[in-house]
């Protein structure tokens, strides 16, 4: 899988994600391809240093070859924003990410003919307008859907009850030197990307088989040494033994409450190797570090 993000759909929204994804601290060196039903007046923003490395396309978003041609499935990320000139935005995204999906398939099909390991699947981001629909677009393929009115109405409910959290959502949302993003730290068998991983040795000395409380410890602990870039575990990614699907503990308790499915409590036990950790910082925090300090 490549490291270029395709971003189908010319909006508002898609330019907001292209100015957050080449801000300064997030990706400003990643590859963006802007493909769009309709051509886009690239000019106007040629001069602006958060488009430099954007490409645009125009193709048919439900055009299987077209989409071969493109080659979405070599994308680290594909993000499908929601086509508003269309009388039901979500149905039009379902159709994309069935054709990107039909891609894919037929791709790795011809991979395997000719001997060549297959792409892996791709991870495709949908923006839904109706969260009723959030369930069609994951059926159609889509790896997370983000309703954005929900979040939005969420923030403000959050608002009523609780005055001036809204500004700790904002800072959350917002890539910058002097703000606080969320970040998803994995086993380093679990990612590619160096950075992205906790190394092998670190993670069987401070997280195997710790209970939450330890780790959080031992996150905490790490201010000392790396004060510029200070780290709050903020909870646990954990899949659910029946479904495979990934849950997200956040400050889980030693009992956690149980799902209508589960109908019962259950332990939150010891950390595992394919847990994530979700945690706070102001820069993706490298945990390679510690087995070379040790």
């Amino acid at each position: 899988m490549g490291d270029r993000i395709l971003i189908f759909n010319w909006n508002d929204r898609a330019e907001r994600i292209v100015r957050e994804v080449h801000n300064d601290v997030a990706f400003p060196d990643v590859p963006v391809v802007v493909v769009s039903q309709k051509p886009v007046d690239s000019f106007a923003y040629s001069r602006e240093a958060a488009f430099q490395g954007v490409s645009w396309l125009t193709a048919d978003l439900c055009d299987v070859a077209a989409l071969r041609q493109i080659e979405v499935f070599r994308a680290s990320c594909i993000v499908v924003t929601a086509d508003l000139d269309v009388p039901d935005p979500d149905a039009q995204s379902a159709l994309t990410v069935l054709a990107i999906m039909r891609a894919w398939e037929s791709s790795a099909q011809e991979s395997k003919r000719v001997g060549f390991v297959a792409e892996a699947r791709p991870r495709i981001v949908v923006e839904s307008m109706n969260h009723r629909k959030i369930e069609l677009l994951k059926g159609a393929g889509a790896t997370e859907v983000v309703c954005a009115v929900d979040y939005g109405l969420g923030v403000v409910a959050q608002t009523v009850l609780t005055p001036g959290i809204s500004a700790v959502f904002q800072d959350l949302l917002t890539y910058s030197y002097d703000t606080n993003e969320v970040y998803i730290l994995r086993h380093e068998s679990a990612t590619l990307k160096k950075g992205w991983s906790i190394c092998s040795s670190t993670w069987a000395t401070t997280f195997r088989g710790k209970t939450f409380s330890d780790a959080a410890r031992a996150v905490t602990a790490r201010r000392r040494t790396h004060p510029d870039n200070p780290c709050i575990l903020l909870g646990v990614r954990r899949r659910n033994e029946s479904t495979r699907e990934f849950e997200l503990l956040l400050n889980p308790s030693p009992i956690h409450q149980p799902t209508a499915e589960e109908g019962a409590l259950q332990q939150f036990g010891k950390l595992k190797d394919e847990d994530e950790l979700v945690v706070i910082a102001y820069q993706r925090p490298i945990f390679e570090e510690e087995a070379a300090d040790a």
